[in-house]
């Protein structure tokens, strides 16, 4: 996702500056995922699926006791 372009940040306007700049920092610090399928009519479903189980996995990750 490019951030650093003004079209980009137009979605945030609002964000306080102190959030902003962690926001900027992490963006910064990431690196690009690995190109994927394209998501088409035929196999949006089951994109759907990947990415909620994905983010079931890492919430259940968070919530996990120490």
């Amino acid at each position: 996702m490019p951030v650093f372009t003004p079209d980009a940040m137009r979605y945030y306007r609002e964000l306080p500056a102190a959030d902003l700049a962690r926001f900027l920092a992490l963006a910064e610090r990431g690196k690009p995922l690995a190109d994927s399928a394209p998501w088409t009519p035929q196999n949006r479903g089951e994109k759907q699926r990947q990415e909620l189980e994905a983010c079931v996995r890492y919430t259940l990750a968070l919530t996990k006791p120490m």
